[in-house]
């Protein structure tokens, strides 16, 4: 929480704190720190709106959302991508587009192992590749 008494308009800590808030289901906070990070960009945007409407269960709405961001197919998004097919879709889709943004060395991307969005994916032959790619174990090893 230092982060806010230091920065309070970091909007990059509003989305981390909103995600924790999203894994243990405390969605009215969850709401509350995306839309803290709605001011960002276009694409930003899609993002946080399509988190708050499956929060909100408009999943349709939500689906629209995350289909434009994938059309553009940018590394930018391919993290805030593998983070919402880890939390409301499919493992494969997940890792898919961890892989891009492994690739494209986005810079959350070492801290996969530790990252609580991502702990049923550990399982997977896949993310233990990507791990062993970037020359990262998973937790305890």
């Amino acid at each position: 929480m230092e982060a806010f008494e230091l920065e309070p308009g970091f909007v990059p800590a509003h989305l981390a704190l909103g995600l924790c808030f999203l894994v243990q289901e405390r969605l009215d906070e969850a709401i509350a720190e995306f839309k803290m990070g709605l001011p960002v960009s276009p694409q930003s945007e899609l993002l946080i709106s399509a988190l708050i409407q499956l929060v909100q269960k408009d999943e349709q709405a939500a689906l629209a959302d995350i289909k434009k961001l994938e059309e553009t197919g940018g590394a930018p998004f391919s993290f805030a991508l593998a983070i919402y097919h880890a939390l409301f879709g499919s493992r494969e889709n997940s890792l898919f587009w961890l892989r891009k943004a492994a690739d494209a060395r986005i810079e959350y991307v070492p801290f996969i192992p530790v990252d609580p969005v991502f702990e049923r994916l550990r399982t997977e032959p896949q993310f233990n590749e990507i791990l062993s790619d970037l020359g990262l174990t998973g937790p305890g090893k």
